[in-house]
């Protein structure tokens, strides 16, 4: 199954997912999305997490510039394609951001 996400702010994040690598073996795969891009966002599970944890250093300096100001969690939240048993689609573990879903969308955006 597959979506879109929009990443509304000048932040990149990774949105992370389980996909299918072959019949009988799956794989954590790590997305980066940057500041103003849409990217296509597959899962084998149908969730999917956002955190701020990245290999480059250039863009772990641009988060820890915002979380100077802010106390960040290194997690920001998860999302799923199906509501949960409690009617929800979206966690999320900062009031910084917020993310809703329009059609096959999910967006992301600043709140401050």
């Amino acid at each position: 199954m597959s979506f879109f996400f929009k990443n509304n702010t000048e932040l990149p994040i990774v949105v992370e997912t389980w996909v299918n690598e072959c019949d009988g073996l799956s794989k954590l795969v790590d997305l980066c999305i940057l500041p103003q891009e849409t990217k296509e966002i597959k899962s084998l599970t149908g969730e999917w997490y956002i955190h701020r944890m990245f290999q480059e250093s250039y863009y772990n300096k641009l988060w820890e510039n915002y979380v100077k100001i802010q106390n960040m969690p290194l997690y920001l939240g998860k999302f799923r394609k199906d509501v949960s048993y409690n009617g929800e689609i979206i966690w999320l573990d900062t009031n910084d951001f917020t993310l809703h879903k329009e059609n096959d969308v999910f967006i992301w955006n600043k709140i401050k």
